[in-house]
C-alpha cells in the first residue's frame, strides 16, 4: 500500500475545496487564449493570395501547359511528315538506283573487253592481297631481369594501303567504263594502274603465277574426270571403313 497515495488525494481534495484547482484551470485557459490570439495575429499578418505570386504563377503554368500541348502536336505533325518523306525518299532512291544500276550494267557489258577484264582482275588481285597478312615476332634483347624483350611486326599497314590503291584503281577503271575515253588513252592508263598495284601486291607476297592463273582456261573434260576420280576415291574409302568395322566386330565375337 502506497502511503503517499492518501496524502495526494487529501491534498487535491483540500485544493479543490479551497478553489485552487479552478484557479489553476482558469490560468491555463487564459494562457491558451493568449497563445491562440498570437497565432490569429500571425495569420492576419500573412499576405492575401492576391498579394503573392500565386496568381501570376497560375497563369504562367496554364500558358506553359497550352504551349506544351501545341509543341506536342507540332512534334506529332513533324514526325508524320518525316516518316512520309522518309518513305518517299526510300522509294525514290530505290527507283534511282535500279535505273542507274541497269544502265551501268549495260554500259559495262558494252565496254571494251580490256576495261571489263581489268576491273574483274583487280578484284581477284585484291582477294590475293587479303591472304598476305603476316605477323612476325622478333627477339630484340634481354633486359636485366633476364626476360626476353620482343618486338612484333606486321604488314597490316602496307596491306591497308595496297587495298586502298586497288580500290582507287578499280574506281578509275569503272569511271572509264562510264565515260568516253579514247581507247589508246584508256589502255595506257590501265597499264599504268596495273603496273603500280601489281608491284605493290607482289612486294606483299602475292605470287605472280597465282595472279596469272586467273586466265588459265578451264578444261571441262578434265574437270569431269577429276570429279569422277574424287567420287571413286570417296567410295573406296567408305568401303574400307566398312570392312574395318566388320573385321573388328568379328574379332570381338
Amino acid at each position: 500500500m502506497n502511503p503517499f497515495r492518501n496524502e495526494t488525494a487529501e491534498f487535491f481534495a483540500k485544493a479543490k475545496e479551497l478553489g485552487l484547482v479552478d484557479e489553476v484551470d482558469q490560468k491555463l485557459e487564459a494562457l491558451k487564449h493568449e497563445r491562440r490570439l498570437a497565432v490569429i495575429a500571425r495569420i492576419k499578418a500573412l499576405p492575401t493570395e492576391a498579394e503573392t505570386d500565386l496568381p501570376a504563377l497560375g497563369k504562367a503554368c496554364t500558358a506553359a501547359h497550352k504551349a506544351l500541348e501545341l509543341a506536342e502536336e507540332a512534334h506529332r505533325a513533324a514526325d508524320r511528315a518525316y516518316k512520309d518523306l522518309s518513305q518517299r525518299l526510300y522509294g525514290t532512291q530505290l527507283q534511282f538506283d535500279a535505273a542507274r544500276g541497269t544502265l551501268e550494267r549495260e554500259a559495262q557489258a558494252l565496254a571494251p573487253d580490256f576495261l571489263r577484264v581489268a576491273y574483274e582482275d583487280l578484284s581477284y588481285l585484291d582477294s590475293l592481297v587479303s591472304k598476305q597478312l603476316r605477323f612476325d615476332l622478333e627477339i630484340v634483347s634481354h633486359n636485366w631481369l633476364g626476360k626476353d624483350v620482343t618486338q612484333m611486326t606486321s604488314n597490316s599497314n602496307a596491306m591497308i594501303a595496297c587495298h586502298a590503291n586497288i580500290k582507287n584503281a578499280r574506281s578509275r577503271i569503272w569511271a572509264m567504263i562510264l565515260e568516253d575515253t579514247a581507247r589508246e588513252t584508256a589502255q595506257a592508263e590501265v597499264a599504268t594502274l596495273f603496273a603500280a598495284v601489281e608491284k605493290e601486291a607482289y612486294s606483299l607476297g602475292v605470287k605472280k603465277e597465282d595472279f596469272a592463273a586467273r586466265r588459265k582456261p578451264v578444261d571441262v573434260v578434265q574437270q569431269a574426270e577429276d570429279a569422277a576420280a574424287k567420287e571413286a576415291a570417296q567410295r573406296r574409302h567408305a568401303a574400307e571403313e566398312r570392312r574395318a568395322r566388320v573385321s573388328a566386330s568379328s574379332i570381338r565375337l
